[in-house]
Order: C-alpha cells, then sequence, then structure tokens
C-alpha cells in the first residue's frame, strides 16, 4: 500500500529532475544558444506548460505502474530515452525560433 504512494511520487520527482538535467545537457552541448533568452512567445509558453503537465502525469502514472508491476524497466528506460530526446527538441527550438520576440537591432 505504502509502496503506491511513494513511487508515484518517486516518479515525478525523477520528472522533475530529468527536465533540469536535460536542460543543462542542453547548455553543455550547445555552448552559444540559450533557450528563450530575449524571452518566449506566449503561444510557445502554452505549450510549454502542457509539455510539462503532460510530463509530470506520465511521471506519476510510470511510478504508479511500477509499483502495481505493469511496468518494467526497459518501459522506463525507453520512456526516460523519449522524454530527453523530445526535450532536448524543445529546447533546440526555444534557442532558435521559439522566441516570438525579435530584439535584434
Amino acid at each position: 500500500m505504502l509502496k503506491k504512494i511513494l513511487f508515484p511520487v518517486l516518479g515525478l520527482i525523477i520528472t522533475i529532475f530529468l527536465m533540469q538535467f536535460s536542460y543543462e545537457l542542453f547548455m553543455v552541448l550547445v555552448k552559444n544558444k540559450k533557450p528563450c533568452a530575449e524571452g518566449c512567445s506566449g503561444t510557445f509558453k502554452s505549450f510549454l506548460m502542457f509539455y510539462t503537465l503532460f510530463w509530470f502525469i506520465t511521471g506519476t502514472v510510470m511510478g504508479y505502474l511500477f509499483a502495481v508491476n505493469k511496468i518494467a524497466y526497459k518501459g522506463i528506460g525507453l520512456l526516460i530515452f523519449i522524454f530527453l530526446i523530445i526535450s532536448f527538441g524543445v529546447n533546440w527550438y526555444a534557442s532558435t525560433s521559439g522566441y516570438g520576440l525579435n530584439l535584434s537591432y
């Protein structure tokens, strides 16, 4: 019973950690780009809110499914790999096209 409560919380914590890790990884790999350095457009901010909420819910659900033995380590590893690839793409878009503001003079 306790496992069904702790694992979803652990899944949420791991999701938050991975979000921060993917941002830091992007900053190390692509040194000249910083996501939303000049500000993001409102549409992109709305997308980021949906994106973040989606991954928070997915991390919580995966933690619960792991607690009730419905998903294995391979499934969680695949989900983390997909998350990192998509997160790298979102950071790349935010640093190149997601501005919405053209502050270059």
